[in-house]
């Protein structure tokens, strides 16, 4: 025994250089991996990489300790393992083997510590803090193995949760609309990020050291996997992964499994034709029907149909199941063209030059986007359009594209002759809807083309510009050179170009500086889309910020749109159902009034008795002296059941129909609204436009709201009310109707056929009959 410590002291002493060697290997390759580690979080990269931190601290522990049993193995070799040709191996071999039982606490460092105890007091103190740090990575990385099961535990066990919101990917846009959702709800949320690990290295997204989703929870499983049967809660699912195919998989999985169930939302966000397809195809089931309405219209079908119950809110449960396809760029388009913001700068512009004028740079998603909405928000009877498309792509690409889409507003019979590289489409019939719309294409803003193209004079009665070329630092460096182009040109045609004073003074009262400024003409109000939040809230011109300015502190007046946070914003979704909540009634009274006139005003008289035919002919004359009497048409749809005639119940005895069958007539109209597209925004963009139209016709000085009120004061004498606001407004509601079909693709036919794309009413105000006029 004696003999082999000697020799093992001996085999120590001979081999130092390697201990030494060892020991200053594995301290300098430890200390590089901490260092990288935590520059590597510190610079917080979002690339996806094979492995997680914690396994990467794993790899180069297991590596250190396999550094620091080569010395204790090489010198134990000729008393343990022997000699041999490959003896050196051996070593080695049980350098790995013995460096993963550190890792399950199943070495002994005693027998270390005997062998180096006398001259390796650094060697020694190393190998022991490695020792114990391994088994605390094991007990780690095992527990991480268990996150998500805990993570489900803490899904399905969650007593302060009021909801859940579940997302389909960890990406920006799911933080940003997370994020939106725990600052609205807060505790009550519980929020779950989905199919986590499935791409790597996403979990050091910001979303996991966020504050505002410290309560969040991450899971592997797909968002489909999940069972909430017994859930009581409302559950909402967001599809809004980069890959649309897997994401329309989701949603008709996550259909079948929601549709029997009336406490469920989901949510797809695509903005593609084949998803809107697959939305209006999926069966789902009769729980989109609104509880509470169903169950008004169940109890007292015949006074509901009459009209004698109105539409309310508290009549819209929020308790259905509700499903969605969310076109987040169309919905951004029409917030942002609604908004009061813009509204408020640009309906004083219109009424004075009595008509709007916008132009928009880029023709991408976002920028067919506004042109598509601008043309059917904007028809106002007495108010003209004028739109200007600048694109880098030519002319003929444009139109091409462009007729795909609208074939009938850019179709040939509306081309106009314009100057050299200007395609020119305008609609000038009266009482039809009215546009002008001129092209631009092979412009690059980028050079001195946009210079040279708004020196022209077509762009001097611009009142709205919307820069939407796909990139946030080409639209902010564009927006700006927009700005000292209208300036050029306003002063080329003697418009007043106001200089400003901005400057910091000191406000005793407040103890800071403070900004003052001179209100000033900011048109053309020029708007930027700007993608990143942080750089979109630094740039903006408000009321609060100066925005971008220029060395003089003299601002732009960029105003920027866009922003992550506004596009994927729980506000929005909130927004859109309350539309559609008020939009309902619209289709509800639509329909009602559609098939009473249809009935009663081309009923064939032949067999009724002389006191019914009398009784008829009064109804039809009454309706046609209501509808023009009353409000207006979009306040409230009046039908038949309105009318206080004498003649009601004769009328009314006319019609057979039974308590059951109008209740089934009534449920399947709003069944219909539930499940399609077409019947929502329909009846969305009539609301959308009456709050714009209001806005410009009761202004007060306007033309409108002055002949409206004089005619107040004979309106009682008049049979019908022939004032000027309400005869423009039931032909602007026409006029908006006509371009919000083509906008979608419609055209003109005298024979109907919507599989085609082909309506007979869109022609002129003035050539619908009678019966379709009462409709507007």
């Amino acid at each position: 025994m004696g003999t082999e410590q000697e020799a093992t002291i001996a085999k120590v002493s001979t081999t130092g250089g390697l201990v030494e060697i060892c020991t200053i290997v594995a301290f300098i390759f430890a200390a590089g991996c901490v260092i990288w580690l935590i520059r590597q979080q510190k610079t917080r990269e979002k690339r996806k990489e094979t492995f997680q931190p914690l396994q990467k601290m794993t790899i180069a522990a297991f590596i250190v300790i396999f550094v620091l049993h080569i010395p204790y193995y090489f010198v134990s070799r000729p008393a343990v393992y022997g000699e041999g040709a490959f003896a050196f191996l051996r070593p080695i071999l049980m350098s790995l083997i013995n460096s993963l039982r550190v890792f399950l606490l199943d070495i002994n460092y005693d027998d270390i510590a005997k062998t180096f105890a006398e001259n390796y007091k650094l060697y020694l103190c190393f190998v022991a803090v490695m020792y114990l740090i391994a088994p605390i990575l094991t007990a780690t990385n095992v527990l991480m193995l268990f996150r998500h099961f805990f993570g489900e535990i803490r899904l399905r066990y969650s007593p302060f949760a009021k909801n859940i919101y579940l997302f389909s990917e960890l990406n920006p846009k799911s933080v940003a609309m997370a994020k939106s959702i725990a600052k609205r709800y807060g505790k009550k949320a519980r929020i779950v990020f989905t199919d986590v690990l499935k791409d790597g290295n996403e979990l050091k997204y910001d979303a996991v050291n966020d504050k505002e989703l410290n309560r969040a929870i991450f899971l592997k499983k797909d968002i489909t996997a999940f069972d909430f049967r017994k859930k009581k809660c409302r559950i909402e699912y967001f599809i809004i992964g980069s890959n649309e195919s897997e994401n329309i998989e989701q949603f008709i999985q996550l259909n079948e499994a929601c549709k029997t169930h009336r406490n469920r939302s989901v949510y797809l966000y695509a903005s593609s034709a084949n998803a809107r397809y697959v939305a209006d195809s999926l069966d789902k089931g009769s729980n989109t029907l609104p509880q509470k309405l169903t169950d008004l219209i169940k109890k007292n079908p015949e006074s509901f149909a009459k009209g004698e119950i109105p539409m309310n809110e508290s009549h819209y449960s929020n308790e259905n199941y509700y499903i969605r396809r969310i076109d987040h760029v169309n919905q951004f388009a029409i917030d942002t063209l609604t908004g009061e913001r813009l509204l408020d700068a640009l309906i004083p512009i219109a009424r004075k030059d009595n008509g709007f004028s916008l132009t928009i740079l880029g023709l991408g998603s976002y920028g067919r986007a506004f042109l598509k909405n601008a043309l059917w928000i904007f028809q106002l009877y007495g108010f003209g359009l004028t739109i200007n498309l600048v694109d880098i792509q030519s002319n003929d690409n444009l139109l091409r594209k462009l007729r795909k889409e609208m074939p009938e507003i850019f179709a040939e019979k509306y081309r106009r002759k314009a100057a050299g590289d200007i395609a020119e489409f305008a609609c000038e019939e009266p009482f039809e809807n009215h546009y002008r719309i001129r092209i631009f294409g092979g412009v690059d803003c980028a050079t001195c083309d946009i210079d040279r193209l708004f020196s022209r004079s077509e762009f001097g009665d611009t009142q709205l510009a919307m820069v939407t070329l796909g990139n946030d630092n080409k639209n902010i460096e564009t927006a700006v050179n927009l700005r000292s182009c209208f300036d050029r040109l306003n002063g080329k045609t003697n418009k007043v170009i106001k200089n400003e004073i901005f400057y910091e003074e000191y406000n005793e009262k407040h103890d800071r500086e403070v900004i003052v400024r001179n209100k000033t003409n900011e048109e053309p109000l020029i708007y930027a889309i700007v993608y990143e939040d942080k750089k979109a809230k630094g740039l903006d011109f408000n009321s609060e910020t100066l925005g971008i300015v220029n060395h003089k502190h003299v601002p732009y007046h960029i105003r920027i749109a866009g922003s992550l946070s506004e596009q994927f914003d729980y506000e929005t979704i909130v927004r859109q159902r309350k539309r559609e909540q008020n939009a309902l009634a619209y289709h509800i009274e639509w329909i009602r009034i559609s098939s009473t006139m249809e009935k009663y005003y081309n009923m064939d008289a032949s067999s009724l008795s002389a006191k019914e035919k009398k009784a008829l002919q009064r109804f039809r004359e009454k309706m046609q002296q209501h509808f023009h009497h009353q409000e207006p048409v979009w306040d409230h749809l009046y039908s038949f059941y309105k009318i206080d005639t004498d003649d009601k119940g004769a009328i009314l005895r006319m019609d057979k129909k039974s308590d059951q069958q109008i209740q089934h007539e009534t449920l399947g109209m709003v069944k219909q609204y539930e499940d399609y597209e077409y019947f929502r925004d329909s009846s969305i963009s009539k609301q959308i436009h009456k709050d714009v139209i209001e806005g410009i016709y009761l202004t007060e000085g306007s033309d409108y709201f002055m002949a409206f009120d004089e005619a107040k004061e004979h309106e009682k004498q008049l049979p019908v009310c022939c004032c000027k606001r309400c005869e423009a407004k039931r032909i602007s509601e026409h006029m908006r109707w006509n371009a919000y079909m083509r906008v979608n693709g419609f055209c003109y036919s005298p024979n109907r056929a919507d599989r085609a794309f082909l309506h007979n009413d869109l022609k002129p105000w003035d050539q619908l009959n009678i019966l379709e006029q009462l409709k507007d």
